[in-house]
């Protein structure tokens, strides 16, 4: 899996004004609101809030994300941007379970996985699953990216459910 997001320009701005211009703290605002807010808390804590909400705390000596939060997809792609700019591992990416609740998905190993796609086909054909475990059994295919070799039925579902904002890439 590689991080494909959609890129958070402001974020990029911020985070350039940051580190470029060797600001302790830059924000994002409109109409005297602030938006956003990113700073070093630390030598090595990376720190972004969204309006009062603490979105992201990450340890640069570490290479760790130590709290993230948000609600929504482009608190996702915001998140995402900042994982690219700082250069975290490609292979891990903030994405949004059906709940709309943001996690950090990594490399899997295999034997953890208790889904099942062939399971999952055989009870979705048979009409036998709610709308919650579609959404997940699709997710995971998506993950997988085994949709892509099932049909255009399933292709069309996922789009569907992407669409939708339920299941994500």
């Amino acid at each position: 899996m590689q991080r494909q997001t959609k890129t958070v320009k402001f974020i990029v701005n911020m985070y350039q004004d940051l580190t470029e211009n060797n600001k302790r703290k830059v924000i994002f605002e409109r109409n005297k609101i602030v938006i956003y807010s990113m700073w070093y808390r630390s030598v090595n804590e990376l720190v972004l809030q969204h309006f009062d909400e603490l979105t992201l705390i990450y340890n640069l000596k570490d290479k760790d994300v130590s709290h993230f939060a948000g609600y929504s997809v482009s608190d996702k792609n915001t998140l995402n941007t900042v994982l690219d700019l700082v250069g975290y591992d490609q292979n891990y990416m903030f994405r949004m379970n059906p709940y709309n609740e943001i996690y950090l998905d990594g490399p899997r190993n295999e034997i953890e996985s208790n889904f099942n796609d062939i399971d999952f086909i055989a009870a979705y054909e048979k009409g036998e699953l709610s709308e919650i475990e579609i959404i997940e059994g699709f997710q995971e295919l998506i993950n997988s990216e085994e949709v892509f070799k099932l049909g255009n039925d399933y292709i069309k579902k996922a789009n569907e459910l992407l669409r939708k904002g339920v299941c994500s890439r």
